[in-house]
């Protein structure tokens, strides 16, 4: 019995805007079971903070793109540890009948260290939802 797919996010106005896009019907974002399965296999201690993470990004990239030929959203997030950046890649793409977007795969891009005259600084990302100011 096929599995049904996961909700894991939505496409997100503010991704629209970005892109100059006006999506119409579904914009939720799903994750087949497959990859779900493939997930828990590989990092069974920690795939639902895996899938979390994913909807985060999903939430809140730093960068997005979207190629209209193939219907595939890119998604990035740069994570900040011990001096160096890492970039995580999100790829969403539609298919299916009825079409709906689905998760492709998650890439890891490589550590890129932080200049020497920037190493010594600690960086940490604002979070606007906590903006004392708009309270």
């Amino acid at each position: 019995m096929e599995q049904e797919p996961l909700r894991i996010g939505r496409v997100a106005r503010a991704t629209e805007r970005a892109l100059g896009l006006s999506l119409s019907g579904e914009v939720a974002i799903y994750m087949e079971g497959r990859d779900l399965d493939r997930f828990s296999q590989k990092r069974p201690n920690d795939y639902l903070s895996y899938i979390q993470e994913i909807g985060a990004i999903l939430k809140n990239p730093d960068f997005v793109s979207f190629n209209a030929e193939e219907e595939r959203f890119v998604y990035l997030k740069n994570y900040y540890k011990n001096g160096t950046f890492t970039p995580v890649f999100v790829f969403i793409h539609k298919k299916g009948t009825p079409r709906r977007f689905f998760f492709q795969k998650m890439e890891f891009g490589s550590k890129q260290p932080l200049p020497e005259e920037l190493s010594r600084l600690s960086f940490r990302r604002p979070n606007p939802k906590k903006d004392p100011e708009k309270d």
